[in-house]
């Protein structure tokens, strides 16, 4: 789905919640599966030191055993070797792994709709040995401001969704993505495990041949979850037989759910008992299933109106038809714990119980 774009921007908030998870005690010795949350908080780009400090403590509530980290390509990358702030990022790694808190990194060179990449590499195939080139010199970059390994690293996010609009570009990118993962291997995470994000609906929705050819390629399954299909409610008690599925397509591998969600507009058919039913039935049903590893549940609050529009834009349901508008905002805008404001759903308590 999405990332909150403007998370990290500001160094001296995302240091302070850092700062102050960190320093929390806490225990992930009996958990058998690791679980987070997408640390978006209260009022979004507009959030306040407090608004931080309330986000350290929620995920320190749930007992949050990884930390998600995800930014594309032209996010790190705007232009030719013109960089972002890499330091931060490895600050960030750094101060999880240091904690005890294994990273998961989305480094997006896709990102479910469209290529995120520097500006003069935006039409360039994926296999031109000029691209491979250019994302060993970022990780050397990256590498010389000292960041330590991530546990887990995805190499694109949803990217089935794309590659069914680009099917063209499939082979090349794999090509891409076994060159990358051969980077990060060799010269700086050799015991980082590595795959592609593909969404379960690509299960679902006749995407499956590009679904396989994308964890055949990767080294461990990772999906995104939002049992939503063409913006319908597919019921709770199907979840099982959901988690079934993906145990299946991934073969021998572990699984990491990157983002796993539901929303609670009762616009779609929802409600926030039925977000919290959802959580509950969720949280239970990977616990039984040895093969999930991870589980990071989207989102601590829901977008703001802001963010809202923007994401609307993103996905191109800007200029829909306004029913389709409507629908795609009540999915996306009502994913969070809590509302955009601060006040608790029920599906946050329900989260709380599951994993405190």
């Amino acid at each position: 789905m999405v990332k909150p774009a403007f998370l990290g921007q500001n160094a001296g908030m995302k240091t302070l919640i850092l700062s102050l998870l960190f320093a929390a005690s806490f225990t992930t010795a009996a958990l058998a599966t690791e679980f987070s949350v997408t640390a978006y908080p209260r009022n979004g780009a507009q959030a306040a030191t407090e608004d931080w400090v309330a986000t350290a403590q929620n995920l320190n509530d749930i007992n949050a055993s990884t930390i998600v980290i995800t930014k594309t390509w032209k996010d790190l990358e705007p232009g030719s070797r013109i960089y972002g702030d890499l330091r931060q990022l490895a600050k960030d790694f750094n101060e999880s792994t240091d904690a005890g808190r294994p990273v998961f990194f989305g480094f997006q060179p896709i990102n479910t709709v469209k290529r995120e990449l520097p500006r003069d590499l935006e039409k360039m195939a994926w296999d031109d040995p000029a691209m491979i080139a250019r994302f060993q010199e970022f990780m050397d970059h990256l590498m010389l401001e000292g960041a330590k390994a991530p546990k887990y690293v995805s190499l694109a996010n949803e990217a089935d969704v794309y590659f069914e609009k680009n099917p063209k570009e499939l082979e090349s990118f794999l090509k891409f993505y076994e060159a990358a993962q051969a980077v990060i291997k060799r010269n700086a995470w050799p015991d980082t495990r590595i795959g592609i994000t593909v969404t379960f609906d690509g299960l679902m929705k006749g995407r499956t041949k590009i679904v396989q050819k994308l964890l055949q390629a990767s080294e461990i399954a990772i999906f995104t979850y939002y049992p939503v299909i063409d913006l319908k409610l597919l019921p709770i008690e199907d979840i099982n037989s959901h988690l079934d599925m993906m145990v299946a397509a991934a073969g021998e591998k572990d699984i990491y759910l990157q983002e796993a969600g539901f929303p609670s507009s009762e616009g779609l058919g929802s409600s926030e008992a039925r977000q919290a039913k959802f959580f509950d039935t969720f949280i239970s049903a990977v616990r039984s299933r040895d093969r999930i590893k991870m589980a990071n549940l989207f989102m601590l609050h829901d977008f703001t109106a802001e963010h809202c529009d923007m994401f609307t834009g993103y996905y191109g349901f800007g200029k829909a038809p306004k029913e389709l508008k409507r629908k795609f905002r009540d999915f996306l805008c009502t994913l969070g714990l809590k509302t955009a404001d601060g006040r608790e759903k029920q599906a946050w308590k329900t989260v709380v119980n599951n994993l405190k």
